[in-house]
């Protein structure tokens, strides 16, 4: 399985990149004197032991000078201020050091991230959903913050911790009500699902089945494409052309089964999820239904394993390295101070028509 990976420093390199840093950012100079180790580990989060082991490679480094009996001094000179780096933390509610290719939401957006920040003097920070609000690292170090699929109680704690003037720009989840705004881009996941019907429609279809996982805003935008596109050309579906459940996998397969048992003369299934195509597909196979010549199906989401390109399913492609590309240039316009506007993006997805969708047999 492939994965995308960064290298994971160890607490001994990040705590070297801390107190290099108070330098950089003017903190410390050239001749300052540090802090006692004791109070450094406290301020950076570490072991005394990790403080140590920092201070004796800067030493090896001649970073520092330790001098018995007076303390350990500064002897770095800050670079040049356009030559120092900016570093920009990701955010996401679980670990970003090695994506698997399986998790392609995340895999495409932070592609896209380090794709357009590596072109830069940007570097790139991890940290999981939750830092300290003491977490001086964070107040003195980073210039800027992108937050991936973050809930708005992790925002809400961000904001708390994070001081006004460092930039954040929220992907998938904005946060709507916080006490801050947050720029944030967005897939039209509306349009995505109206897209998707209007295929079928245009191929002859209208009894058109959906599955709704209705805990999940982003499928629940996707039905409301499915109705608009229905709407628009006049078609008024059967109630029981909708079924709801929960995002378990069975729970999905046998959902997509009542559906075909409970609508004989339904033609084919808009399945507006990744994991709700596979189920869907899982539930035709059990039934002995083929695709597209008993049933069409569109999915939702193009996962860059190949999946549905493999199995030549019609599917809705959400542009998730692109809004990790936006993200990140609006990241360094916002740090270089060419934009200071707060704004919302919506990016729309766009329909990959393979051979999943024909004409239904009886028309």
């Amino acid at each position: 399985m492939t994965t995308l990976s960064f290298q994971k420093k160890s607490k001994t390199q990040e705590t070297k990149e801390r107190i290099l840093s108070l330098v950089e950012i003017g903190k410390l100079k050239n001749g300052d004197r540090l802090l006692p180790e004791p109070q450094l580990a406290e301020k950076f989060g570490v072991s005394i032991i990790t403080v140590r082991r920092a201070l004796k490679e800067l030493e090896t480094e001649n970073s520092i000078r330790r001098i018995q009996g007076k303390g350990t001094f500064v002897t770095h000179e800050a670079p040049e201020q356009n030559a120092r780096p900016h570093f920009i933390k990701l955010l996401s509610p679980i670990e970003l050091s090695h994506i698997p290719e399986n998790n392609f939401f995340l895999y495409e957006m932070v592609r896209g991230i380090k794709e357009v920040l590596q072109q830069g003097d940007y570097e790139i920070n991890l940290m999981c959903d939750f830092f300290s609000k003491e977490d001086s690292y964070c107040q003195e170090y980073i210039s800027g913050i992108i937050g991936l699929m973050l809930p708005p109680e992790t925002w809400e704690h961000v904001m708390q911790t994070v001081p006004p003037h460092v930039p954040m720009i929220a992907i998938h989840q904005v946060p709507e009500f916080c006490e801050r705004p947050v720029s944030g881009f967005k897939v039209d996941n509306r349009s995505g699902g109206y897209m998707a019907v209007k295929h079928l429609i245009g191929r002859g279809h209208r009894n058109i089945g959906i599955l709704l996982l209705e805990n999940s805003p982003d499928v629940m935008a996707r039905y409301d494409g499915y109705r608009k596109a229905l709407a628009d050309c006049n078609i008024s579906p059967s109630a029981s052309l909708t079924v709801r459940c929960e995002s378990q996998e069975s729970d999905m397969v046998q959902a997509v089964r009542q559906l075909i048992s409970a609508n004989p003369g339904m033609t084919a299934i808009f399945a507006p999820g990744y994991y709700i195509a596979k189920s869907a597909i899982t539930a035709l196979q059990l039934e002995n239904l083929r695709i597209p010549q008993d049933i069409s199906l569109v999915a939702y989401d193009d996962p860059v394993s190949g999946d549905f390109e493999k199995m030549n399913i019609t599917t809705v492609r959400q542009p998730l390295k692109e809004m990790g590309r936006k993200a990140a240039r609006a990241m360094i316009s916002m740090i270089e101070g060419r934009e200071t506007s707060v704004s919302l993006t919506f990016l729309r997805p766009a329909l990959v028509a393979r051979n999943s969708v024909s004409e239904p047999a009886n028309a």
